[in-house]
């Protein structure tokens, strides 16, 4: 009856943790919901000081950026220059999102590229926050900056800063994906442990059947106790997978503003 016993409240503990483990996937969910207040008073989504775009290529990757980053509810951003004032690109880059009030939630998530050209000088940097640190890695960056390069070398910007926006479209939606299969791979896990454990336990106890008296299996006379000792029994061994640690979005620094940034970029 004991053993009984221990192995109800087992499956209780199990069927509870399942539970719990429910819900927590169920508060992840709405999390992008949640942290989607977009800054409603900020520059334009392209601002194209260095002049690299005619007015119809110009407006055409206006709409496709406010339309790219209100999808996503992460701020996409192109920022063209002549003049770093005195920074350099990094710098410049990740104030300029700051200063400029960009950026989706209280992480202000999303992402700009910087392309700054003067005289010999050209240069290219991605700037990331919030999400973005996450979802683009460095190497992610370099792959974008190859992506564009052959469209750069031929003076064809609009069709570059398309390349960038599509990456940063799948990068981001494969980021979500990614951390939304591996809550219900974790919860999966959870219930299969739970469901051979107390199949482990159920099958060791099949010989177990309720009865009145102890007398029934007792020869009247034969019970002489001379010897009381432990006996082992079996052991239970509950086996929990390891997590795989999520793919990173590379090291981090702060802005002027405070405010973390990832982030890369190269002479182009």
């Amino acid at each position: 009856m004991g053993e009984v016993r221990i192995l109800k409240q087992t499956v209780k503990r199990i069927l509870a943790l399942s539970l719990l483990l429910f819900l927590c996937v169920l508060s992840v969910l709405p999390v992008f919901a949640e942290d989607a207040e977009a800054t409603e008073i900020h520059d334009p989504r392209l601002v194209d000081m260095a002049g690299l775009l005619d007015a119809d290529d110009a407006a055409n990757l206006t709409a496709l950026l406010d339309s790219l980053s209100e999808k996503l509810q992460f701020e996409v951003v192109v920022v063209t220059t002549n003049d770093l004032d005195g920074k350099t690109p990094r710098d410049y880059a990740d104030d300029y999102y700051d200063y400029h009030q960009y950026g989706y939630g209280k992480k202000h998530d999303g992402v700009l590229f910087l392309r700054y050209i003067n005289g010999d000088s050209r240069e290219v940097w991605i700037s990331t926050t919030g999400e973005g640190i996450r979802a683009i890695s460095e190497d992610d960056i370099q792959d974008i900056f190859d992506r564009m390069s052959d469209d750069f070398y031929a003076g064809r910007y609009y069709g570059a800063f398309l390349t960038y926006a599509e990456e940063v479209e799948r990068l981001v939606e494969y980021h979500r994906s990614y951390k939304i299969i591996w809550v219900f791979v974790g919860l999966g896990c959870g219930l299969l442990v739970g469901l051979l454990v107390t199949g482990t336990m159920k099958a060791s106890l099949k010989s177990v059947r309720t009865a009145r008296y102890a007398g029934n299996y007792v020869k009247d006379g034969s019970l002489k106790i001379d010897v009381a000792r432990d006996i082992f029994l079996y052991r239970t061994i509950t086996r929990v997978p390891r997590q795989t640690a999520e793919r990173s979005g590379g090291s981090s620094h702060s802005g002027s503003s405070g405010t973390s940034h990832g982030g890369g970029g190269r002479s182009m």
